[in-house]
């Protein structure tokens, strides 16, 4: 892979020359910020504008699929539809340098008594393990009930499989996801310590079928950020469930579920009832999750040393289309308006320092440390942004050019590493992606 320094003009000459924004000419994107810090949640303050994207990018880099996240938070990953060829790379101080695995190996997993064999390639650092593979039906033709299905790899939970040498191995049969960082894992398998055999980690015990002949996909299911929780707190093992809501009549709702573990797992003791989205987070044993409310929702809290419930806080709109929720981070699109939902730290990027028509953001990123932020939206005139955020000193910079239409994903890191990635079409099905890897100021 060819690294570039980048210049702007430069790659826009490589896009239109490849056929990509053929019809958006060379263009000059606008910034517009203060290099002194400020208030996000202040006036709009001094604002300047400047004729370079240039100052903020160390590397331009052709990977020519979506990076996706993995268990690492400075290591990406791409995978070929086609193929099932799996990439990893770093992203580190502004630049993408390629990762080579520890190894691969072959698996298959019985679902629904249909064999689905994949290849996982993996990699592992300091005592972790993370990986991930796919299965089609075209690339292993004979499965009839399934299409696809996204096979992850990662630790078991707890001290008992670190000590066991076993590995889980979660899969997604949802085509739709593919190229999305949060995927929901219906099945899941404990990986035996020679990668030869897996076994399902939880009790399949009076699951129905569905409409497709296929095991019901909201029977047990996980998320990326729920998987992660899990290993973090490393006590019951809590997952979701509509199972005890008809298929047909079930108007999205959804159970958080606790299992007793080997031996003791009766699997159907529903720990929350009812709530809001795939989302909870856990601290110290309580559980933080939503809930539907008049003409809005609850953010919720079961302590873990009492059993009791409490409401934190009552938010107005919808969450599914009126926010956006990136790792423990509440963001309202158009308010700007944050808050962290475990420690209950609010905070807010002053929008209109983007722009004054009404900005509503669709892609945003946090670091995990909380520090820095990006996102991309667009206004009221159809114009796409981009933005910058130190939440910390205050400090934004933003840009505006309809070349961000084409953003697919943002990320944004510990180190203030920035990561676009552009696809060379709006069709989610692209082959083509350009990545922008900044380093925030």
């Amino acid at each position: 892979m060819k690294k570039y320094k980048l210049i702007l003009s430069l790659l826009l000459i490589l896009l239109i020359a490849g056929g990509v924004f053929a019809t958006l000419g060379v263009i000059d994107i606008q910034k517009r910020g203060s290099s002194a810090p400020v208030d996000p949640t202040g006036p709009t303050g001094n604002q300047a504008t400047h004729s370079s994207y240039v100052d903020e990018y160390v590397q331009y880099d052709t990977v020519k699929l979506p990076l996706l996240r993995s268990e690492f938070p400075d290591v990406f990953f791409t995978m070929n539809r086609n193929s099932g060829a799996v990439e990893f790379f770093t992203v580190a101080d502004g630049v993408m340098t390629p990762l080579e695995e520890t190894g691969s190996f072959k698996v298959t997993v019985t679902v629904s008594s249909q064999e689905l064999p994949a290849e996982i390639h993996y990699i592992e650092r300091d005592g972790h393990t993370f990986g991930a593979g796919l299965y089609t039906n075209v690339l292993y033709p004979g499965a009839y009930l399934y299409e696809y299905a996204f096979f992850k790899l990662s630790d078991l939970f707890g001290q008992s499989g670190a000590a066991s040498g076993s590995l889980l191995l979660t899969v997604d049969v949802n085509a739709s996801r593919m190229y999305q960082n949060e995927k929901v894992y219906s099945e899941n398998f404990i990986l035996s310590p020679d990668k030869t055999s897996a076994k399902y980690y939880l009790s399949e015990d009076q699951r129905t079928v569905d409409t497709a002949a296929r095991m019901r996909t909201d029977y047990k299911m996980f998320t990326d950020d729920i998987l992660a929780a899990e290993q973090a707190d490393g006590r019951t093992v809590l997952f979701f469930s509509s199972r005890y809501y008809e298929m047909f009549d079930r108007a999205g709702k959804v159970d958080i579920f606790t299992s007793g573990g080997t031996g003791t797992n009766t699997d159907n003791g529903r720990e929350v009832i009812d709530v809001y989205t795939l989302h909870f987070w856990r601290s110290e044993g309580d559980i933080f999750f939503f809930r539907r409310a008049e003409n809005g929702f609850t953010l919720n809290v079961k302590y873990g040393a009492t059993g009791v419930e409490e409401t934190l806080r009552t938010f107005t709109g919808d969450l599914e289309k009126d926010y956006l929720i990136d790792g423990q981070y509440l963001f309202n699109r158009t308010s700007g308006e944050m808050l962290n939902v475990v420690s209950q730290t609010p905070g807010s990027v002053n929008l209109t320092r983007i722009s004054e028509k009404n900005l509503n953001v669709d892609l945003l990123s946090v670091s995990e440390n909380g520090k820095y932020l990006v996102l991309r939206g667009a206004d009221s005139k159809k114009k796409a942004y981009c933005a910058f955020v130190n939440l910390e000193s205050g400090e934004m910079v933003s840009y505006q050019d309809s070349v961000f239409e084409y953003v697919a994903g943002v990320n944004a890191l510990d180190d203030g590493t920035i990561l676009l990635s552009m696809a060379a079409s709006k069709d989610p099905t692209s082959t083509s992606y350009y990545q922008l890897v900044a380093k925030a100021k």
